[in-house]
């Protein structure tokens, strides 16, 4: 178990160190209450009941172009599906899974987040 930790870690750091806008200080919903158990009517924050979140980081990278993500964690110990909201239509890129996705109506319905994983979209 611990050379697969391991590597994961080693790859959100290059992320972090590659993506000047996952360092910044642009996050949504910057602000979260005890009380909020769902989603916010955008999509964004913490379904308790599904242990999933949701939420956008926004920056500029090294050489100033705006760069978008929207971050999708599943804490629970089974798969979950969710709505994806977006900040924009078009391609993005699953930087953690290798993948790219078309947005339209700044939607992915239906989206299923495996177990204990997530999804780190890039724009």
């Amino acid at each position: 178990m611990g050379a697969p930790l391991f590597k994961l870690y080693k790859r959100l750091i290059q992320l972090r160190q590659t993506h000047a806008g996952l360092r910044s200080h642009n996050f949504y919903p910057d602000q979260w209450e005890a009380w909020q158990t769902q989603f916010n009517p955008e999509g964004y924050g913490v379904d308790l009941e599904k242990q999933v979140l949701i939420y956008h980081r926004w920056g500029n990278s090294e050489d100033g172009r705006l760069e978008r993500f929207i971050i999708v964690l599943n804490f629970s110990a089974r798969p979950q599906s969710v709505d994806i909201p977006f900040s924009t239509n078009g391609v993005w890129q699953d930087l953690l899974n290798e993948c790219f996705e078309d947005v339209t109506d700044f939607r992915l319905p239906n989206q299923r987040i495996e177990s204990n994983w997530g999804r780190i979209y890039h724009q």
